[in-house]
């Protein structure tokens, strides 16, 4: 019995067509990906300046005048948290409730935060800096929107705010 081969199975040849046989673009016709490094602001120091300067003006300008800023007071605040409850969230003033509050909230300081992070990504890669990169694996995810709300410097502004609404921050 223990002399019994097992048999062995043959590997069958994929359908699809080999990686060598595809020509051209994957992607959809008409658009092609610029060669580039990649960075976080998708291209390198020498480059990012030159694709700059070839941004038509009337783009620019669109682009400058819709730019979103963020929120910089309580006004401001409030307008993003309910912007994010009526359509991020899908919910109204009559179905929102605390985890749909708090969801706003954070989904507010995220676009804060990200807008920050776009400047600052866009600025190293200017200045083309060396960076240092530490990745730690010790965090606590409960204490994640108080940390950002104390990096973007508007803590006071969500707690004061959300204390009256019933909603603990």
């Amino acid at each position: 019995m223990a002399s019994e081969s097992l048999p062995t199975r043959q590997r069958r040849p994929s359908m699809g067509a080999p990686i060598v046989d595809i020509q051209g673009s994957v992607g959809p016709a008409g658009i092609s990906r610029p060669k580039h490094k990649r960075t976080f602001t998708g291209f390198g120091a020498g480059e990012i300046k030159s694709v700059e300067a070839s941004i038509p003006e009337p783009q620019r300008e669109a682009w400058l005048k819709h730019q979103v800023s963020g929120f910089k007071d309580k006004d401001g605040f409030e307008s993003e948290v309910v912007r994010h409850v009526e359509t991020t969230l899908a919910r109204s003033m009559f179905n929102c409730d605390e985890s749909a509050a708090y969801s706003a909230c954070s989904l507010a300081f995220r676009d804060r935060l990200i807008l920050e992070w776009n400047r600052t990504q866009q600025r190293q890669t200017f200045v083309d800096s060396k960076r240092l990169y530490y990745l730690s694996l010790e965090f606590l995810m409960g204490r994640a929107l108080d940390n950002a709300m104390l990096n973007i410097g508007q803590k006071d502004t969500a707690k004061g705010e959300w204390a009256l609404k019933g909603c603990g921050i």
